[in-house]
Formats: C-alpha cells, sequence, structure tokens
C-alpha cells in the first residue's frame, strides 16, 4: 500500500513539476514578468503566472490560471497556450499573432483577439465560448457553429468573406453598426469582401438594418458555403435595377440555371424559381432590397438589387 501512494505522489508531482515549452520568447516573458493573471476578474492583472519565481511555467502553474491578459506584448506564437486547460478568459490583442488554435481550451468563455494580423482561427467545439472578438485582423472565414457564441465584433477585417453563426443563441440583438446606431452584440462594420452570414431558422433578424446589411447575403441555408471560384467570377447583369415588374439577367459565360432564390434582407427566402428562362416576374414583391440567388451546378451566384 505504502508502495502504490508513494509512486502516485511521485507522478503526481512529477506532473506539476513538468516545465512548459514555449516557442515564443516573448509569450514567455509576459507569463513570468508581466501582471498577466486577471485574480479578481476585474479586467486587471494581479500578479505574473510564475508563483514559485524559478523563470519557468509548471503544468501546475498553468492549470491555477483562469484569467490570462497578454496584450502588446509584441507575441507573435500562442504555442503553449494549449496547457492553459481552466483558462475561461484569454486578452491577446495588439499583438502579432498570425494563427490561433483554442481547441484544447474548452472552458474558454471569452477571447479577445483584436488587432492581430490573424489569417486562420480554429474554434472548434467550445461551447463555452459566448463573447468573441477579433476586429482588426485578416481572417477570411469564421466558424462559430461548434461554440456558445452571443455577442462580439468581427469589424475591420477587410479579407473577411463568411461567417458561420449557425446552433448559436442569436435571437435578439443582431446589429450592424452605422451612423445613428445603438449596436450592442455583433459587429462587421469594415468587412467590404464580406458575402455570406449564415444564421439559424429562429433568429430575429428585425435588428439588420441601415446600409451596411445591403452588401451582404443572411441565409439560413443548411449549405454555408460561399460558391465556387468559377461561378462566382461569372458576370452577371440584372437590368432594368431597380425593377418594377420583370427583372432580367444575362451572364457573360454560358451557364444552365437550375433554380433562382430570392432573399430578403432578413434572409428569409421570399420566392424561388425553378428551371427560369431569361427573366423573372417580381411584381408582387414588396419595395426593398433583396439579394437573388442563382443555382448551377457549378455552385451559386448571389447578386443584390432593388425592388421599386
Amino acid at each position: 500500500m505504502k508502495k502504490y501512494i508513494f509512486l502516485l505522489i511521485l507522478v503526481t508531482s512529477f506532473l506539476n513539476g513538468q516545465n512548459i515549452t514555449f516557442s515564443d520568447v516573448n509569450f514567455k516573458n509576459a507569463l513570468i514578468n508581466t501582471n498577466c493573471v486577471d485574480i479578481d476578474n476585474n479586467g486587471t492583472g494581479e500578479s505574473d503566472a510564475d508563483t514559485d519565481n524559478d523563470n519557468e511555467i509548471q503544468l501546475s502553474e498553468a492549470l491555477a490560471v483562469t484569467r490570462l491578459l497578454v496584450f502588446g506584448q509584441n507575441i507573435s506564437n500562442l504555442s503553449g497556450i494549449e496547457n492553459f486547460t481552466n483558462l475561461q478568459k484569454l486578452d491577446c490583442t495588439n499583438n502579432n499573432l498570425t494563427f490561433i488554435n483554442f481547441q484544447n481550451n474548452n472552458i474558454i468563455t471569452t477571447l479577445f483577439c483584436d488587432n492581430n494580423q490573424i489569417t486562420n482561427l480554429v474554434l472548434n467545439n467550445l461551447p463555452n465560448l459566448t463573447n468573441f472578438s477579433c476586429s482588426s485582423n485578416l481572417i477570411q472565414s469564421l466558424d462559430l457553429s461548434t461554440t456558445g457564441f452571443v455577442q462580439g465584433n468581427f469589424g475591420n477585417n477587410p479579407n473577411l468573406q463568411l461567417i458561420n453563426l449557425k446552433n448559436n443563441v442569436l435571437n435578439m440583438c443582431i446589429v450592424f453598426p452605422f451612423t445613428g446606431s445603438d449596436y450592442t452584440c455583433v459587429m462587421f462594420l469594415g468587412c467590404p469582401a464580406l458575402q455570406l452570414v449564415c444564421l439559424d431558422d429562429n433568429e430575429n433578424m428585425g435588428y439588420f438594418s441601415g446600409p451596411p446589411q445591403q452588401n451582404v447575403q443572411f441565409s439560413t441555408s443548411s449549405n454555408c458555403t460561399l460558391s465556387s471560384e468559377s461561378f462566382s467570377n461569372n458576370q452577371v447583369t440584372l437590368f432594368p435595377n431597380p425593377v418594377k415588374n420583370e427583372l432580367n439577367f444575362s451572364f457573360e459565360k454560358t451557364v444552365s440555371i437550375k433554380e433562382i432564390n430570392i432573399y430578403n434582407t432578413l434572409g428569409q427566402l421570399v420566392k424561388q424559381f425553378n428551371k427560369p428562362q431569361n427573366s423573372i416576374h417580381l411584381s408582387d414583391l414588396n419595395t426593398g432590397y433583396y439579394h437573388i440567388e442563382f443555382i448551377s451546378e457549378e455552385g451559386k451566384l448571389t447578386k443584390k438589387f432593388i425592388k421599386e
């Protein structure tokens, strides 16, 4: 019995004393030499993570951290963060990060990574992540469908084309910030490349208003993907636009259209045409902005038009 107790103590001591390897010296320095640990959840760091002052971070020290503030530390790589498995909040804004993977930090609730150079962000299976902000980065697509996302800021991402917000609890507070608006939850301002935002059928899209959303399609379709490049680059002309009755269209390259869908700015399907010719009748539509979706075997192509 004493032998087993001794082995248990030995293994526990080994794990607790195991030093974590960090590939970025600036990240390690921030953990050791700055007040990066927010002990009382007041948004300010009260101590460093090196509690035994040996200039190393042991696994036991990493496990003791629940809120970490490492903003403005010239960090390029967060390798080693996967050992902080009890982490609930991370603020790594104003650094030089290009890639972040939080798959091992699955109890995190708050993540701020604004003002970096991030192109790839892996946020799979983070059901507790509700507050997320990644403004001013170089992200091309965001998949938050396996998170608990409720509010955040995606603004000033010039390369951002697609956001998947399916399976979340956004039922009353998605807002575009524009002059005169009072936004509270999700911000997309400064994303000129944004084409598609995927949502659930029960989302309350009444809060999407103002000029910015006219360039974006909100879709409740189960297929949350952008069109293939070859089809999306096929130029289509809509005329007249604005339209009163008959909307005509012509493609630069020959294409076989199987279906046309008309969506309002809330992402709701309002009309559907199977095997259309070169025009569709829209006299029964209410006035306003709409998106027309062309579906072919090559993919989908979406354009906007105005109904008078």
